[in-house]
């Protein structure tokens, strides 16, 4: 007989942890981000207040007006200004030491009356107009190197710093405030011989005197100090330094404001 053919055992295999699929832990579900529909109809929904926002003049807002001329005006002063002061300057200054001591040539009187440059002549008017308010205007008007004109090429210079702080100084030291036209610098810088530009310059009182060393002041330089006189307005001081008063000036703009919500308050039910 034949044999009879044993059948294969399977072995059936216990399940152990490493065969069954660990379980993941349910992580806490996050809230879903709200929609932007949601977000935005927040931002609309949010309560906000009508105020009545005060607005008030301020004084400080014309201290840097410049005192008006017209352009024809600021034009001939500048013709005058080289013709009658500046070249007489600018003839010395081109000369070297060695053809000035050869022609015997001296600096001219006008010269101790004629300062240019930022720092100079802001230092100038300060000193000024420490003076005035200290000894008096009266005090200082026969004194030689008081200042009388200040000129400005206000429109070659770039830097507002550099220009506008002369409307007030100019009201506080009683000196007359010119704006040159355009390109002016150039030609004061020729008319004085100098190497550099020159965009701020002013003048002297002592030019325009006859007692001055150097005998009389010649027919140009004189018709300029009256042009200065009688067609340049003053700069105007502001009216909150000479203890004017000013009148009440509030008006009121209807607008919202949002209600702002602490986050630690919690809202009152009914």
């Amino acid at each position: 007989m034949n044999k009879q053919q044993k059948k294969p055992q399977i072995t059936k295999l216990k399940p152990t942890k490493q065969n069954i699929n660990p379980k993941k832990p349910k992580s806490k579900s996050s809230p879903a981000p709200p929609s932007s529909s949601t977000t935005s109809l927040k931002q609309f929904e949010q309560k906000k207040k009508t105020i009545f926002k005060p607005i008030l003049t301020n004084p400080y807002t014309k201290q840097n007006t410049w005192p008006i001329i017209t352009p024809d005006l600021a034009s001939g002063l500048q013709d005058m200004l080289c013709e009658s002061i500046l070249n007489e300057i600018g003839k010395y200054n081109t000369l070297t030491a060695t053809e000035r001591k050869k022609l015997n040539i001296k600096q001219p009187e006008s010269a101790k009356y004629v300062t240019s440059g930022f720092n100079s002549v802001t230092s100038k008017l300060e000193k000024q107009s420490r003076r005035i308010q200290a000894q008096g205007l009266s005090n200082i008007e026969n004194d030689p190197n008081t200042v009388v004109a200040l000129f400005v090429c206000k429109l070659d210079l770039t830097n507002p710093i550099m220009y506008a702080h002369f409307p007030m100084l100019a009201a506080l030291s009683h000196v007359k405030l010119i704006q040159l036209p355009r390109n002016s610098s150039k030609r004061l810088q020729t008319a004085l011989g100098l190497s550099t530009k020159v965009t701020i310059l002013c003048l002297s009182k002592g030019l325009f005197m006859d007692s001055i060393p150097g005998g009389s002041v010649s027919g140009s330089r004189k018709a300029l100090g009256d042009i200065l006189k009688s067609s340049v307005p003053d700069a105007e001081t502001p009216g909150f330094m000479r203890g004017v008063g000013f009148a009440d000036s509030v008006k009121f703009l209807l607008t919202e404001q949002n209600i702002s919500v602490n986050k630690g308050t919690k809202k009152k039910t009914k």
